[in-house]
């Protein structure tokens, strides 16, 4: 199964999907027969069936390939990079850490 199709059968139709985007249900089965969706629209098909199916799968193209979970855990702290505060010992919620 193509990743649109997926997106729009967890979704609940073409229509579900068409009214999440703004466009027609026309315009959602181009995207299954053409197996593109447009850049613009990856985003909101993501956040619509909570990132089964990632931008990475969508549109490696513009997104690229998916990174490791690893490459996005700080190593000094539970935040994730890339969080400038963190490189000056302070985690995104305001704790002060102490860097090795």
């Amino acid at each position: 199964m193509k990743s649109i199709e997926k997106i729009v059968s967890e979704a609940g139709g073409a229509s579900s999907v068409a009214r999440a985007c703004g466009v027609s249900p026309q315009a959602v089965q181009h995207w299954i027969s053409s197996n593109r969706v447009p850049a613009n629209r990856v985003l909101v098909l993501e956040a619509l069936i909570e990132g089964d199916v990632s931008r990475y799968e969508l549109r490696p193209d513009v997104f690229g390939i998916a990174p490791d979970a690893n490459d996005l855990m700080c190593s000094v702290c539970p935040c994730v990079k890339p969080d400038p505060t963190c490189l000056k010992g302070v985690s995104p919620h305001g704790t002060k850490i102490n860097a090795a």
